[in-house]
């Protein structure tokens, strides 16, 4: 429900993390996958602190957490894509805050030796040809 929420839906996904934490229950990935749906929305550094938490955490991140972040991160912008250049094209027109974070989850998902999803994987390669990773 929170991902569907408007412009404010991060602050009450955190706020339903933050009282599932308070009430003695423990975070997942699936918590995580999906506090990073509800922050389509959110700044990067909001984005990097919930990522923050994940690794307080010990979570690691799976196939599917990179994609929903990367996702989240261009701000589902990145649906409709079908090639490298076009992923390019379509990222090259974030900040560069973004383009450094959405590398440094690449670099960290490739470094645990995680397979990537064919978004993902588009993703890296738009990254590479924009000399980011």
């Amino acid at each position: 429900a929170c991902k569907n929420a408007n412009r404010t839906s991060h602050l009450v996904a955190q706020f339903f993390l933050d009282q599932m934490v308070k009430s003695n229950l423990t975070p997942n990935v699936i918590t995580f996958n999906s506090l990073f749906g509800a922050h389509v929305n959110a700044t990067v550094q909001h984005l990097k602190a919930v990522r923050a938490q994940m690794h307080s955490w010990d979570i690691q991140a799976d196939k599917i957490s990179v994609e929903i972040y990367l996702t989240v991160l261009f701000q589902k912008r990145l649906v409709n894509m079908h090639s490298p250049a076009e992923a390019a094209r379509l990222i090259g027109s974030f900040d560069h805050d973004r383009l450094l974070e959405a590398a440094a989850v690449v670099k960290e998902a490739r470094a645990v030796g995680l397979q990537l999803s064919g978004l993902s994987k588009q993703v890296e390669r738009a990254l590479r040809q924009m000399g980011m990773l």
